[in-house]
């Protein structure tokens, strides 16, 4: 009984938690989402400057090509 009683109160949390993230992702803007890509120290912005370098590697090769 206490067990059961338990787990449903579990339950509760966890989902109170999951919806509380879910809104804080959904709450997330436009402007939010792109000042985070240029910060560095966040994955999001590690990720973009990865792309960014790559793709400036590939510009830089065609321009070579073209030569």
């Amino acid at each position: 009984m206490f067990l059961e009683i338990l787990d449903i109160v579990l339950d509760i949390i966890d989902a109170v938690f999951f919806f509380r993230e879910k809104s804080v992702l959904l709450k997330q803007t436009d402007y939010d989402r792109k000042r985070n890509m240029g910060n560095i120290n966040s994955a999001a912005g590690r990720k973009a400057k990865f792309k960014n370098e790559i793709w400036e590697d590939r510009k830089e090769i065609e321009r070579n090509r073209k030569k």
